[in-house]
């Protein structure tokens, strides 16, 4: 198993090379699973200035972003979809402490979808289920 955690940026690209000589594939990959985890969990991370909550989850046709902030900031909330497209996006100002965003998923279909909350002071990525 070979650790890329010091690549976890913005187009990474990986290129698996043979060195071997001679006729034939003497290449085999197996199980390549690249990802980044989300931060689905509420406890406080040690630096994180931002922490975020959804309720209800699974929502229907509202959900409320619970954020708590060290320190006022603004910063944005973007709910993705599973193809990557981005289906709500909107300013936020936070302040020193808990904060609420409502987030109207009425025109959302029922599935599953990432709730990005990014601000300069860092950013939090979380699961939201929609039930209709």
């Amino acid at each position: 198993m070979v650790a890329l955690t010091d690549f976890n940026l913005p187009n990474v690209i990986v290129k698996f090379v043979t060195t071997a000589s001679g006729a034939g594939n003497n290449l085999y990959i197996d199980n390549i699973n690249l990802l980044v985890q989300p931060n689905t969990n509420v406890g406080e991370r040690a630096g994180l200035s931002l922490n975020t909550m959804l309720f209800p989850n699974p929502a229907g046709d509202r959900a409320t972003a619970l954020v708590n902030a060290k320190q006022s900031v603004t910063g944005s909330l973007t709910v993705v979809n599973t193809l990557g497209q981005v289906v709500v996006s909107k300013p936020v100002q936070f302040e020193a402490g808990n904060n609420t965003v409502m987030i109207d998923t009425q025109n959302l279909g029922t599935g599953v979808y990432q709730v990005i909350v990014d601000t300069k002071n860092g950013s939090t990525i979380n699961k939201l289920s929609i039930s209709k």
